[in-house]
Order: structure tokens, then C-alpha cells, then sequence
């Protein structure tokens, strides 16, 4: 029999490697690793498919194995207790746990290896149950693959080293990039639990599509009734900063420590002048088909000239809009096309119309970004559905 099958089962072959004898890595790491392989039971979710008797006598044979042990629940206190007691009377420098993913108990084996003075990062994980043991059936096949599972995680703590954690400071504060429903709700939740929020929102008001409806499935509630009092209380929160009509344009740094550069898009209005009082947009001689309501124009018996559907160059996109201020769209505006006309500034009570206005980027340092940028419908002619 081959050294690379098993007395149990017939295992694969071995890929070939660059290891050295002795077990020192390929890397030229110098400390020789004393490995210690710990399979676990874990009752019989393991047990029932994975014969682990036999995983643990041919984990034996490997090179830098110094002991193997196997037992029915490692993550016991007894379980954890023969890990520490190994580690310190073999001492050991590597360890493997044979067990459950290192999603549930990863953490717990790292601090009973530091509990027996050995570096945690040196503790790693053979997953025989998710990626083994539960997903297989044939007891030999799957034995067979649990053992070559702990020969891959033996592989690669060959060339772990020793790591140390590290604290950095965090910036408190958070970016939200999108201001629909769920930008919105975001926002709140994290201002609600003491943080600062900047809300960055790249149409001229936040509501996004939650805006445009009329009911919500599937309790048929308005619309409205949910989010207008939602952006009101954005608008209303000391922690919220609210950027509308802005875009983010670079993001810099790493988690805790964000530096990011927004683009403050230039309305050609002064935010912190303008009432919002609407009749700029009334008198604009200017009409082109509204976004908001996607295109669809409707009568309108007041107005004719005027069917719902259409706005004018500068315009509030509804009438809820937070915030509640004009944006000129430079596209379709007369003056800017033109030279000519200039009627909302003549009409402006406040004077808050600003031709010279020009986009300005501000750079903001956050610690978490939330992206929220919604979706959007797929045009009818790109239909996926099959032609008839």
C-alpha cells in the first residue's frame, strides 16, 4: 500500500509540493512547525459520515504532525482543555481544529490556543462538517475528502506566521450614497443611534422611486404616508447631513479612516436663499417632459398649455421634495442655451437665482459608507422577454 492511501479508505494522491523536509516551509520560514490536529466528533454530525478515527491515524503520518487527538465535542471545555494541555507538554506551534466552520468557532479555539501563551493567528481551522460531512453521503468518499481537507489547512499553516492586532482610530461619523427609501431609512437608523450621517442623494431631492408611487405592495398604503414623514425627519436631524444634487466622485482610504470627495452639482440657486415657493417654475416659458413622472404627460383641464407630465427648465421635482429648493437644468434652460430670457430671476422674490454658480467639490472624512444607489427599470426596448 502507497504511503498516500489510507489503512481505512482510498484516498486521491497528493498534488504535488514544494514542501521541505521537516515541514519548515517553502517560504524559508526558520521555526520548524509542531503541528497538533484535533478532529472533532461534533456528536454525529461529523461522526455519522466521516469515519474520524481513520482521518485521525492518517493525519498521524504527515510530516510536522506531532500529535493527533480526536474527541466528541472540542468545543467543550474539555475539548478546549486538551488543546491547551497539548500545546504547552508538546509544545506545539501550529494548531489545526478538525470541526465545524470557522464561522461559528474559529474565535473560541484562537483564545484557548492564547490561553496556553501560543499566537492565535496560529490556530487554524479544517472545516469537515459544512464543506464534508453534511453534503456527502458515502462514508469512504467522505472520509476520504476530510482528510485531504486537513492535508490542504496543514499546507497552509506551514507557511502561517505569528500576527498582532492592531487598533486604529475611527472616524464616527457615516456616508450614505443614495437617498431612496432605503438611503433614508439607513440615515435614520444610524443619526437614532447617536452617529453623524452624511446623505448624499444625486437627483435634486431624496425620495427616489418611493417618491413616484402611488401604493406599496402588498398592503396597498400610500406612498406618501410612508416616506414623506421619513424625509422630513432627515431633513429635521441635527446628525443628517443632507447633500441633494450631489455625486460622489472619489473615495479614498480604509475602513474606520474614509476621505471622500462629492461633487456639489450646481443648481443656479441659492439653497439657503430660495423658499421654494414655485413660481419660477410656473413661469418658465420653458416645457420638456419630467422625469419624475417618467415622461407621461396627462391633461390638464386647468391649464392646457400646461398638461401634467411636463416641467419647466428650472423646477422642484414634487411637491414634497426635501429639500424643497429649485435646480435650473442648464440642458433645456433658454438663457444658458441662449443668452436670453432670464424670467425666473425676474420673478424671484428672494433672489436666490444664481447663473454664476458652479459645481464645487467638498471632501468629507467618514469611518463607514453605506451604498444604497436603488435600481432602475429596464427600458421596454431592452425587454427580456421573447418576441412572439
Amino acid at each position: 500500500m502507497s504511503a498516500d492511501e489510507t489503512a481505512c479508505v482510498e484516498s486521491p494522491p497528493r498534488a504535488p509540493g514544494r514542501r521541505q523536509e521537516g515541514g519548515v516551509a517553502a517560504s524559508g520560514r526558520q521555526q520548524t512547525p509542531r503541528v497538533g490536529v484535533f478532529v472533532c466528533h461534533c456528536g454525529i454530525n461529523i461522526a455519522k459520515t466521516v469515519d474520524v478515527k481513520c482521518v485521525a491515524e492518517e493525519i498521524a503520518k504527515e510530516p510536522g504532525v506531532v500529535i493527533v487527538e480526536d474527541y466528541q465535542y472540542m468545543c467543550s471545555v474539555p475539548g478546549q482543555q486538551m488543546i491547551v494541555d497539548a500545546i504547552r507538554e508538546r509544545n506545539l506551534n501550529r494548531v489545526i481544529v478538525a470541526a465545524c466552520s470557522p464561522k461559528m468557532h474559529e474565535p473560541t479555539f484562537r483564545r484557548a490556543v492564547a490561553k496556553a501563551g501560543l499566537n492565535p493567528y496560529l490556530c487554524e481551522i479544517a472545516n469537515i462538517r459544512e464543506q464534508c460531512s453534511w453534503v456527502h453521503e458515502d462514508r469512504e468518499k467522505a472520509t476520504a475528502k476530510a482528510i485531504d481537507i486537513i492535508r490542504t489547512i496543514l499546507e497552509k499553516i506551514r507557511g502561517d506566521d505569528s500576527l498582532d492586532t492592531t487598533s486604529t482610530p475611527v472616524t464616527k461619523r457615516a456616508l450614505v450614497i443614495g437617498g431612496g427609501i432605503a438611503g433614508i431609512q439607513a440615515s435614520l437608523d444610524i443619526a437614532n443611534s447617536g452617529y453623524e450621517v452624511i446623505l448624499v442623494e444625486r437627483e435634486s431631492s431624496i425620495g427616489g422611486h418611493m417618491a413616484q408611487l402611488g401604493e406599496t405592495f402588498p398592503t396597498l398604503d400610500c406612498a406618501s404616508c410612508i416616506f414623506t414623514p421619513k424625509i422630513v425627519e432627515v431633513a429635521q436631524n441635527e446628525k443628517i447631513k443632507l447633500l441633494a444634487y450631489s455625486e460622489v466622485e472619489e473615495v479614498s482610504g480604509f475602513v474606520g479612516q474614509f476621505e471622500v470627495k462629492i461633487r456639489r452639482k450646481a443648481r443656479s440657486v441659492d439653497e439657503t436663499v430660495c423658499t421654494g415657493c414655485g413660481i419660477c417654475t410656473e413661469k418658465c416659458p420653458t416645457r420638456v417632459a419630467d422625469e419624475f413622472n417618467r415622461g407621461l404627460a396627462v391633461h390638464n383641464p386647468d391649464k392646457p398649455r400646461r398638461p401634467f407630465g411636463e416641467r419647466g427648465a428650472i423646477y422642484i421635482p414634487f411637491a414634497q421634495a426635501q429639500p424643497k429648493v429649485a435646480t435650473i437644468d442648464r440642458e433645456h434652460c433658454r438663457y444658458y442655451q441662449t443668452g436670453k430670457c432670464k424670467v425666473c430671476e425676474k420673478v424671484c422674490g428672494p433672489k436666490a437665482i444664481r447663473f454664476d454658480q458652479e459645481d464645487e467639490i467638498v471632501t468629507e472624512k467618514v469611518g463607514a459608507i453605506v451604498i444604497a444607489t436603488g435600481y432602475e427599470t429596464l427600458p421596454r426596448s431592452q425587454s427580456l422577454r421573447p418576441s412572439r
